[in-house]
């Protein structure tokens, strides 16, 4: 569904002038729709690309055609609300809410927050996929906390089955990858102090090899390397009884060697200067994938 919103001229604001990218009205209903319902009259649709970075919708000629007894899968926030999808059928839509509902307590007084492994989550993904900073991530968090006081729990009793995606060894995995980011940003005064309290928390795990990462992990939507291509995919013959099952899904969406890390980071760092935040995190990114090869993390 990501790959449906507006040009971001077209995007709506919230009150405060900035883009709210969580509102319905930031995605193309109309064309969706449109979409949807060719895929389900079994005729081949160009399916759209959004491109985060530069803020447009793109067309590269990546088509899908749904066969019989095909099970067409849409994600995304909204997704349990009707107006998304108001032109499918009601009675072929199956709704599935997927939360990370975080089990782990630090002691028999403190746990580690829900919240937080949420937003871990987020920033790594939209570093890796959107150019989009840790700061940038952080100042936009409570934004899309309000979003989804909006947008996605008045709808969640919707949902025919509910999942829970928490895994226990997330927080270890996505340790090599959010430390650099917060290492970065260490010298900006303006980061929220939601960022410290992360990079607390992960004094608290050691890290763990992503090699180990099934690749169709559900973890895998946040730190790459899955084997689904794009959000939409066609599921060959999961079903009999109904003909182009639509399965609609909402998710809610985050040692050894620590020292020579972070001093290969900050010199990474040193070494770029003044960049744009999406080309600085392009090249920190890979340095820091060729640091964590070097020394086998």
């Amino acid at each position: 569904m990501d790959n449906y919103f507006v040009n971001r001229e077209d995007n709506p604001r919230d009150s405060a002038g900035n883009y709210d990218f969580e509102a319905l009205e930031a995605l193309d209903i109309a064309l969706f729709n449109n979409d949807m319902g060719k895929l389900l009259q079994g005729m081949e649709v160009e399916l759209p690309t959004f491109d985060f970075v530069e803020g447009k919708r793109l067309y590269k000629g990546n088509t899908l055609k749904l066969e019989k007894d095909d099970i067409l899968v849409i994600e995304g926030i909204h997704c349990l609300n009707e107006k998304m999808t108001y032109t499918l059928p009601k009675e072929s839509k199956f709704k599935i809410y997927i939360s990370a509902l975080t089990q782990l307590n630090v002691d028999e007084h403190n746990r580690i927050s829900t919240t937080d492994c949420r937003l871990l989550r987020r920033i790594v993904r939209d570093a890796r996929t959107r150019g989009t900073g840790a700061e940038e991530t952080l100042a936009r968090w409570q934004s899309v906390r309000n979003g989804e006081e909006r947008n996605i729990f008045p709808f969640q009793e919707e949902a025919d089955v509910m999942f829970n995606s928490a895994l226990i060894y997330e927080l270890a995995v996505l340790k090599q990858y959010v430390e650099p980011l917060f290492i970065w940003n260490t010298d900006r005064q303006s980061l929220l102090y939601r960022g410290k309290e992360n990079v607390e928390i992960y004094g608290l795990f050691s890290g763990v090899s992503s090699d180990s990462v099934p690749a169709n992990s559900l973890l895998r939507e946040f730190i790459g390397g899955g084997c689904f291509g794009c959000r939409m995919k066609k599921l060959h013959n999961l079903t009999k009884e109904k003909k182009n099952v639509i399965v609609l899904t909402v998710s809610k969406m985050d040692g050894r060697g620590c020292k020579c890390r972070k001093a290969a980071v900050r010199k990474v760092r040193a070494s770029q200067g003044r960049m744009p935040d999406n080309v600085r995190w392009r090249r920190l990114q890979e340095s820091a994938t060729e640091i964590n090869r070097q020394f086998n993390w």
